[in-house]
């Protein structure tokens, strides 16, 4: 076990043993406002990051650093809506919106509205595409253009790896349940730590915490979802050591999907192939039967289909 997130812990557990019936009462309280929120008693936007704020005190946040040293896969596709075929020769059109392109972020999963965000699935296989599509809502006869990057090698002792945040990741261990993305097993130790050194009401508002957070992860995409899960985003990304996210794939459970960081695609994030494909099958459950149209090279930010 790491020693400084050790040391981290043991300070959070000491918040926590003080007025402890009060920190179970306000994660209660402040789930109830989320969900009648989510269920049409629409919060000010003030209201409402003011209230994330006061829930994320009760989690805790362990980025995991992706693998670099091979190079981690990465896949998204973007839908090809009928423009000018030219458009898909640059590696932007098929990455994140950035700042010069003239189009407004819409809001999102784990991004505000305005503010750009690198969504992608882990891998590059069959699965991932498969996770890709389902994320895209594909439907028999759309066209989709898929870029493949890898990450960039690390240096040995991955202080330079791009670090991402399991959120609620502590769900997973009260509900017995495998960690998910093959973890370090280092979270399980953590969860004891956690567990062992906080007064029991103070614990369960951290278990009851991360449960909410899990299930809104997870659940069906809508603008007061969204407005929740972006807001809780933006909440954690004032850490500048956070590059992003690992979460669960809302359309093939238990498959990994990561939000990243512009900044952080750009430096650590290296494009290496494309491929347009067209749905022909949607044979349900993420699998799809798919025809490949063309087949793309990527040198520098140029994209040579064949």
């Amino acid at each position: 076990m790491d020693e400084n997130i050790a040391i981290a812990l043991l300070g959070r557990c000491n918040d926590l043993n003080y007025g402890t019936q009060d920190h179970l009462d306000i994660v209660q309280r402040t789930i109830s406002h989320l969900t009648e929120h989510i269920n049409g008693q629409a919060l000010e936007p003030s209201q409402l990051h003011s209230l994330i704020s006061e829930l994320l005190i009760y989690t805790v946040l362990i980025p995991v650093p992706i693998p670099g040293i091979s190079g981690t896969p990465i896949s998204r596709g973007v839908k090809y809506e009928g423009d000018d075929l030219k458009n898909y020769a640059r590696t932007g059109r098929l990455s994140y919106i950035s700042s010069t392109s003239g189009i407004t972020p819409r809001l999102n999963r784990l991004n505000l509205e305005g503010v750009s965000m690198f969504y992608g699935c882990l891998g590059g296989n069959s699965n991932s595409i498969g996770v890709v599509l389902s994320e895209c809502q594909a439907q028999v006869g759309d066209a989709f253009y898929l870029l493949y990057s890898r990450t960039k090698p690390t240096a040995p002792d991955r202080s330079d790896a791009i670090n991402v945040a399991p959120v609620g990741i502590f769900d997973y261990q009260r509900r017995g349940v495998p960690l998910p993305w093959g973890l370090s097993t280092d979270y399980l130790q953590f969860y004891e730590l956690l567990r062992a050194n906080t007064h029991p009401e103070g614990f369960l508002a951290m278990q009851l915490c991360d449960a909410f957070l899990t299930d809104i992860l997870r659940r069906p995409g809508s603008p007061a979802v969204y407005s929740i899960t972006s807001a809780v985003a933006a909440d954690c990304l004032r850490a500048p050591a956070l590059d992003g996210f690992l979460y669960p794939s809302t359309k093939l459970d238990g498959h990994p999907n990561l939000a990243l960081r512009p900044s952080v695609v750009d430096s650590k994030v290296r494009y290496e192939t494309a491929m347009a494909v067209r749905v022909d099958r949607d044979l349900g459950y993420g699998i799809y039967a798919t025809k490949i149209l063309s087949q793309g090279i990527v040198r520098g930010d140029a994209i040579y289909w064949d």
